[in-house]
């Protein structure tokens, strides 16, 4: 949600679950620790903890830019494995 000013003023909790549930699952399917795919999966998760953080703070745009970063590189690690 915008207010006039183009800022964000909630959380993003939709982006942090896609991205969670993009990240359980490549994880239960073996992409977690030791795969070509490890090293950006350990980015996305520290994209999501530091939107974590800025959701603690309330920097709500921040969160929801880490969140985004998360979920779409989450993404595509999924399409191109599928």
């Amino acid at each position: 949600m915008l207010n006039l000013l183009g800022c964000v003023t909630q959380p993003p909790i939709q982006e942090m679950s896609d991205a969670r549930q993009s990240l359980n699952a490549l994880v239960a399917e073996g992409y977690g620790e030791s795969s070509e795919y490890s090293r950006e999966i350990q980015i996305a998760e520290m994209l999501l903890d530091i939107a974590g953080d800025h959701i603690r703070l309330g920097n709500y745009d921040l969160a929801h830019q880490r969140a985004i970063e998360a979920r779409n590189l989450l993404q595509r690690i999924h399409s191109e494995i599928h």
